[in-house]
Protein backbone atom coordinates (compact mmCIF):
# COMPACT_ATOMS: atom_id res chain seq x y z
CA UNK A 1 0.00 0.00 0.00
CA UNK A 2 2.78 2.40 0.92
CA UNK A 3 4.62 1.76 -2.35
CA UNK A 4 1.57 2.76 -4.41
CA UNK A 5 1.12 6.03 -2.55
CA UNK A 6 4.82 6.82 -2.94
CA UNK A 7 4.64 6.06 -6.65
CA UNK A 8 1.54 8.21 -7.01
CA UNK A 9 3.23 11.08 -5.18
CA UNK A 10 6.34 10.78 -7.34
CA UNK A 11 4.25 10.65 -10.51
CA UNK A 12 2.29 13.73 -9.41
CA UNK A 13 5.51 15.61 -8.70
CA UNK A 14 6.90 14.68 -12.11
CA UNK A 15 3.71 15.87 -13.83
CA UNK A 16 3.96 19.20 -12.00
CA UNK A 17 7.62 19.61 -13.01
CA UNK A 18 6.85 18.77 -16.63
CA UNK A 19 3.90 21.16 -16.69
CA UNK A 20 6.04 23.92 -15.18
CA UNK A 21 8.79 23.37 -17.77
CA UNK A 22 6.26 23.51 -20.60
CA UNK A 23 4.76 26.73 -19.22
CA UNK A 24 8.23 28.28 -18.90
CA UNK A 25 9.05 27.38 -22.51
CA UNK A 26 5.75 28.87 -23.70
CA UNK A 27 6.42 32.07 -21.77
CA UNK A 28 9.89 32.25 -23.28
CA UNK A 29 8.44 31.84 -26.79
CA UNK A 30 5.89 34.58 -26.05
CA UNK A 31 8.64 36.93 -24.91
CA UNK A 32 10.61 36.26 -28.07
CA UNK A 33 7.53 37.01 -30.18
CA UNK A 34 6.92 40.22 -28.26
CA UNK A 35 10.51 41.32 -28.82
CA UNK A 36 10.18 40.61 -32.54
CA UNK A 37 6.95 42.58 -32.78
CA UNK A 38 8.43 45.48 -30.85
CA UNK A 39 11.33 45.57 -33.29
CA UNK A 40 8.99 45.60 -36.30
CA UNK A 41 6.56 48.21 -35.00
CA UNK A 42 7.50 51.84 -34.70
CA UNK A 43 8.18 52.98 -31.13
CA UNK A 44 5.32 55.46 -31.15
CA UNK A 45 2.82 52.62 -31.61
CA UNK A 46 4.14 50.42 -28.78
CA UNK A 47 1.39 51.62 -26.45
CA UNK A 48 -1.10 49.83 -28.76
CA UNK A 49 0.71 46.47 -28.88
CA UNK A 50 -1.40 45.01 -26.10
CA UNK A 51 -4.50 45.29 -28.28
CA UNK A 52 -3.03 42.76 -30.68
CA UNK A 53 -1.92 40.13 -28.18
CA UNK A 54 -3.40 36.72 -28.81
CA UNK A 55 -5.18 36.38 -25.44
CA UNK A 56 -6.79 39.79 -25.68
CA UNK A 57 -7.78 39.37 -29.31
CA UNK A 58 -9.56 36.07 -28.62
CA UNK A 59 -11.71 37.58 -25.89
CA UNK A 60 -15.14 38.74 -26.99
CA UNK A 61 -16.30 41.96 -25.43
CA UNK A 62 -19.73 42.10 -23.86
CA UNK A 63 -22.19 44.33 -25.60
CA UNK A 64 -23.52 47.26 -23.68
CA UNK A 65 -27.00 48.48 -24.51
Amino acid sequence: MKDKTDEARIAKTERKRTKKKVEEKEEEKDLIKIRMVEEMVSRRFHKYLKVFEKKDSERVLTRKL
